[in-house]
């Protein structure tokens, strides 16, 4: 699943426009479609990729978002009667219409869990963290997994090849009064290279 978005059989493209808890992929999120209905999102335990989704009404989402109501209500009382189960089969993800009446009580957050969703703490940093991370993966053709287990050495190498160039660093520390504030004077790139190259265990006959 990409972070962003689903495709969903009937429904269309859901994109993901706020997540509430994320644990190497969204747990909790929200989506909308290109009719601008919403759908809290909670990843379901299976192996293969399920959710289930329930839309909502901006009343029904701030209630969830200020803790009003807990999670499960929103599942277990649907505003339009139904909850979406969203299975992910291959590009296209198949959809099941279900009622509250059949969903299972592990298919659900337990009773007294809430979003606890703060604007000011959560939105706008993760949704900066998702745009770096979509924005190095599509940089650097490799994915969010390979940039989390990547050592320096192993990333550099790879941006290198990439490039079909070495990698430089350069050094501008600002400057207080007489002299800079790290050093007496501004380190040149040759030798912030070699820094760096001993930092990350690079030898010279490997430059």
């Amino acid at each position: 699943m990409d972070d962003r978005e689903l495709k969903v059989k009937g429904i269309g493209i859901l994109t993901s426009e706020k997540i509430y808890l994320y644990y190497e992929e969204p747990l909790i999120f929200l989506s909308r479609d290109k009719l601008e209905n919403r759908y809290l999102m909670i990843r379901q335990a299976d192996e293969n990729p399920v959710w289930l989704g329930v839309a909502v009404s901006s009343k029904r989402l701030g209630e969830l978002e200020s803790n009003r109501i807990e999670i499960r209500s929103a599942f277990l009382d649907p505003e339009n009667g139904y909850v979406l189960k969203v299975s992910e089969t291959s590009d296209l993800c198949d959809v099941e219409y279900l009622t509250a009446d059949e969903l299972k009580a592990d298919m659900l957050p337990f009773p007294g869990e809430y979003l606890d969703y703060d604007v000011s703490e959560k939105d706008a940093p993760l949704d900066t963290l998702l745009a770096v991370y979509k924005n190095a993966t599509s940089k650097l053709g490799v994915s969010v997994e390979d940039i989390k287990s990547f050592s320096p050495q192993c990333m550099r190498k790879h941006i290198e090849q990439k490039s079909g160039e070495k990698i430089r660093f350069i050094s501008e520390f600002p400057t207080i009064g007489r002299g800079n504030v790290l050093r007496d004077n501004i380190i040149t790139r040759e030798v912030l290279d070699r820094e760096i190259d001993g930092l990350l265990g690079i030898g010279s006959n490997n430059d």
